[in-house]
């Protein structure tokens, strides 16, 4: 399955939201980034553990998650820098070229 997901210095997968690469040059796949993501921040799995897995098994995952479940990003505090349960469900069904819209608008990139 394509990924954006990098490795660091030891090896390890990192989540494509860490490493802020969850672009890919399929805009389809711009979700399954995030849902990735939010998978291995939630329920702290190694993302080369989980890479394989189906968009779909990942949706009904991150579905399964209580409301308002959040995963911190790069910082500690999940106050600050935070992905929203409800926010990656909502990227799941946002049709990809608008997606990818709406992620570079959020950016501040021009695409």
């Amino acid at each position: 399955m394509p990924t954006g997901a990098c490795a660091n210095d030891d090896g390890d997968w990192l989540a494509p939201v860490e490493v802020c690469a969850t672009y890919n040059a399929n805009a389809a796949e711009l979700a399954r980034d995030l849902a990735l993501s939010w998978v291995s921040l939630h329920e702290k799995q190694s993302v080369s553990r989980i890479a394989g897995t189906s968009l779909e098994a990942l949706h009904a995952r991150i579905d399964a998650a209580p409301r308002g479940a959040r995963v911190p990003m790069k910082d500690t505090s999940e106050l600050t820098r935070s992905l929203l349960r409800e926010t990656v469900l909502k990227a799941l069904v946002t049709p990809p070229p608008r997606l990818t819209r709406r992620a570079a608008a959020a950016s501040g990139c021009n695409s």
